[in-house]
């Protein structure tokens, strides 16, 4: 697959990488459609706030690609917005909501995608695939719903299940 990785400051450059595998029975693939850049991400690139080599992009909305058997919620061509914030969803801070402070995936600055090291290095949302660990175990969905493969959901542009032919 392809990621967008920060090499130096002010450099990013498109680079080859293995594709992710599904790390375990509650994981899934993303094959993400769309990433939103937030405030962090200029001086990130630009200044070089974290050290680098490392994939970035971590506000993404996609499909999912495939699943691992335990997530239920979601199947192969659902459409998902996955929180950049990585989290267990069984330890105390995820339990009262504070998904940056899980203790599983503590890093520096919290888990999250697309921050390198600082952010417990679970990859960059500027991918073909981004591997989305345990969506299963969040007591709130880690993979908000967008309407589904099947169509069912609000009547939106986007929840239109021919909004594609338009």
């Amino acid at each position: 697959m392809r990621q967008l990785v920060y090499t130096q400051p002010g450099r990013v450059e498109w680079q080859d990488a293995p594709d992710p595998q599904l790390a375990d029975q509650g994981a899934a693939l993303i094959a993400p459609l769309a990433v939103a850049r937030c405030d962090l991400d200029a001086p990130m690139v630009m200044r070089g706030l974290f050290p680098g080599p490392y994939p970035v992009g971590h506000e993404v909305a996609g499909t999912v690609a495939a699943i691992g058997p335990g997530v239920t919620r979601h199947g192969p061509g659902d459409l998902v917005i996955v929180p950049y914030q990585i989290s267990c969803g069984h330890c105390r801070p995820c339990h009262a909501g504070t998904f940056a402070a899980c203790r599983t995936y503590m890093a520096p600055i919290g888990g999250s995608f697309g921050f390198g090291p600082m952010g417990g290095s679970h990859g960059g949302a500027l991918a073909d695939l981004l591997l989305v660990l345990s969506p299963a175990a969040r007591r709130r969905r880690l993979l908000a719903w967008l309407p589904g493969r099947n169509g069912h959901g609000p009547r939106t542009r986007l929840g239109n299940p021919d909004h594609r032919r338009r």
